[in-house]
């Protein structure tokens, strides 16, 4: 059924949401987006209370913010601006590939120092398995396979090899370093790629400077755009900066704007979990426009079109989180890109077992990516539970009422007889919007600032004790929802 396929394809869109911007958000960072907004803020150690006049807030806060944050991102900025130039002098290919490897490297060391051999076991098992497997002509599903011992190898580093403290540092950089080599496997596998690219050409691309910290994933496809430096025009910088700026913004409101709320409008303990959610909601927008200014510059992220380039590449939509229409939509616009990889790499190549399975594979795939903890686990099932929720009342509203109600925005001309402009669609979008809302600053309330659960990560009594002291409401809500639904 049409409608099976939209459901799993939806669900599979949920674990979207990387584990280290699960810690973010609600949520998860990657991603990003990723682990390393803790190493940003570890980093950063500046006070502030709620209780403060708007001058002690800016010279206090807001000033130092920046300028701890700037000079952490630096180092990384600059070597993106010199390999951009490196490629643009015209170097062989190989050359700047081996230039996008080794400086992405020196830039793992910079953040993670000796950390970075975790990943070079990685990358070099990855392709070892890669050029193995491509003499062998019989085995089917050679992408598959090298998923399967990926996942392994990062199982067995998580739970027996690497301690939990180290780990926790790498982690989402090792996240998007799986990424690329399973989607690599696969291109490669379904004859997307015609041969496996050269050494030069695989290292520089699991190392990639402008995505090795702060993401996003991209494919091979879109890093062979380092070949044509030849874009450097006013889009690139206006693109540059302006994901720069926006993203120093996202940092200031994370660390200082959002705290203060708890004063303005400390209501009652719902307004708190909402402050509390907005604060790793807008760290996650930190780096997710950090990590587009840093592709950016190293030349990747643009659509060429007869005569210009359109430097188009999208990490996250905020306006779509803060104001959303579903849940749905939350997930799709929190990371673009996990949204892009999940559903072409993992869903689609799944899908020939059967829906179901498909998004049981999803599920543990990005499960495991993200880390093995309760908290991550915990999420996502709520998360898969409130959204089918949503999908099929909305669903089953839209079909009664014949309204435009449904999770998902209807494409211009549909066959419903009330569009989204009628006062009453529009209401019910906007009172299902709050209602989702309402859901994220519930899922979003474990994740605190407390600087120990981050390094370690979160337990199970600690998002059980975080439910608990808002009574479960969400997953009461949805229970009653559930049940209405089921009635009409």
């Amino acid at each position: 059924m049409a409608y099976e396929h939209d459901y799993a394809y939806d669900y599979a869109e949920y674990e979207a949401l990387p584990q280290d911007m699960l810690e973010d958000y609600l949520y998860g960072n990657p991603a990003m987006l990723y682990n390393q907004h803790d190493y940003m803020y570890d980093h950063m150690d500046h006070e502030y209370t709620a209780d403060i006049s708007y001058t002690d807030l800016m010279f206090d806060c807001i000033i130092p913010t920046l300028q701890q944050g700037v000079q952490i991102v630096t180092p990384l900025l600059l070597l993106c601006v010199g390999f951009r130039f490196f490629a643009y002098a015209g170097f062989p290919s190989n050359a700047l590939h081996f230039f996008s490897c080794f400086s992405g490297l020196c830039c793992v060391f910079l953040f993670f120092e000796m950390n970075l051999i975790y990943l070079l076991y990685l990358g070099v098992i990855g392709y070892i398995i890669l050029w193995m497997l491509q003499y062998y002509t019989s085995i089917r599903y050679k992408g598959a396979i090298v998923a399967a011992v990926l996942v392994v190898l990062l199982i067995l580093c998580e739970l027996f090899l690497v301690s939990g403290k180290e780990w926790h540092k790498i982690r989402g950089s090792q996240m998007m370093l799986a990424m690329r080599i399973i989607s690599l496997s696969l291109d490669v596998d379904q004859g997307t790629l015609p041969e496996l690219p050269n050494p030069m050409q695989y290292f520089g691309y699991c190392y990639f400077l402008g995505g090795v910290i702060f993401g996003p994933w991209v494919s091979f496809q879109q890093y062979c755009q380092i070949e044509d430096p030849k874009n450097m025009d006013l889009s690139w910088l206006w693109k540059v900066l302006k994901s720069f700026v926006k993203s120093l913004m996202c940092l200031v409101i994370s660390v200082c704007i959002a705290p203060t709320l708890t004063g303005v409008y400390a209501l009652n303990r719902w307004t708190n979990a909402y402050q509390a959610a907005l604060s790793f909601r807008f760290s996650h927008y930190f780096i997710s426009f950090m990590s587009e200014a840093t592709t950016a510059i190293s030349g990747i992220g643009f659509t060429e079109f007869e005569n210009h380039y359109q430097w188009d590449l999208r990490v996250a939509k905020p306006w779509h989180v803060e104001f959303p229409r579903s849940l749905v939509e939350v997930v799709t616009y929190w990371n673009i890109p996990m949204h892009n990889f999940l559903k072409n790499y993992i869903f689609n190549t799944a899908k020939v077992l059967g829906a179901f399975p498909a998004v049981i594979i999803t599920y543990a795939v990005s499960a495991i990516l993200h880390g093995l903890n309760f908290q991550l686990a915990a999420v996502l099932l709520s998360l898969g539970l409130f959204t089918y929720t949503e999908h099929v009342l909305r669903r089953r509203l839209s079909q009664i009422f014949n309204a435009c109600i449904l999770a998902k925005r209807c494409p211009t001309g549909c066959s419903h007889q009330y569009k989204e402009t009628d006062v009453i669609v529009f209401l019910a979008n906007m009172t299902f919007g709050l209602c989702a809302v309402f859901h994220l600053a519930y899922l979003g309330v474990m994740f605190d600032s407390n600087a120990q659960l981050q390094e370690e990560g979160y337990a199970a009594d600690h998002t059980l004790s975080k439910w608990a002291e808002l009574d479960y409401a969400s997953h009461y809500v949805v229970l009653v929802c559930y049940v209405f639904y089921k009635l009409i």
